[in-house]
């Protein structure tokens, strides 16, 4: 298809000029620090740089996302395996996102048996997909409804699942889900549309899977699988 080839064509462009367009990102970052150190304590000049590295965090995470679906769709993106401790990372990912819970009224859980093995995985990889379905998760998730994360034995895999309470996804909506920069419209909060594209690209570098179940009006079940068995490394 036409679509997906331009789009993997320009994320490739601007994945070769990220590190030109990351210095000046930098230098702004840089400099909104020292200016910060001779500012005294005046609210709105500190907000108005507080703004500017919102802004520039925003740009260096687009660029991030560029630069992995730019991997993804060239057959370029590698995976560093290593053992991983599946309840230790829910428990990560769980308190990066308790203040933002909380602010919100939402009970966020993590559930893992406690004899669970160690997954071979790349942390950091993963660790990225369970933020992103957690991230999609509180974009829809009502005030005082509940979050929760799971991993469980799925015969010679690792099942992990997010669930929400939220408006969930319309059945016409479900097929397009993974695609570059669509978003559903109940979920449309901003961000660049590439976060579940990229979490598709890393679960399958992990030669797992992932997916959507949700009946609309009744929350959403985002799910994955890895494979227990360690994967081949290139040589």
């Amino acid at each position: 298809p036409q679509r997906p080839r331009r789009l993997g064509e320009a994320a490739s462009v601007l994945a070769v000029i990220s590190h030109d367009l990351r210095n000046p990102l930098n230098a702004i970052l840089t400099n909104s620090y020292l200016l910060e150190t001779r500012l005294g304590q005046e609210e709105k000049p500190r907000a108005w740089l507080a703004a500017i590295r919102r802004g520039c965090d925003q740009m260096r995470r687009l660029l991030d996302d560029l630069v992995d679906l730019s991997r993804i769709e060239g057959g370029r993106l590698t995976v560093e395996v290593g053992p991983l401790q599946v309840g230790a990372l829910l428990g990560e990912v769980g308190e990066l996102f308790a203040a933002a819970a909380r602010d919100r009224s939402i009970e966020l859980k993590y559930e893992a048996p406690e004899d669970m093995p160690p997954l071979p995985a790349d942390r950091e990889r993963l660790r990225q997909v369970v933020c992103e379905l957690v991230a999609n998760a509180m974009k829809g998730a009502p005030a005082g409804s509940a979050i929760t994360l799971r991993a469980a034995h799925a015969g010679e895999a690792i099942r992990f699942s997010v669930e929400d309470a939220g408006p969930g996804i319309a059945a016409a909506d479900l097929p397009r889900v993974f695609e570059p920069f669509w978003q559903a419209p109940s979920r449309r909060q901003g961000g660049s549309g590439l976060g579940l594209t990229i979490a598709r690209g890393l679960v399958e570098a992990h030669g797992g899977r992932i997916w959507v179940e949700s009946v609309e009006g009744e929350g959403a079940h985002a799910c994955f699988t890895i494979p227990l068995r360690q994967l081949a490394q290139p040589g």
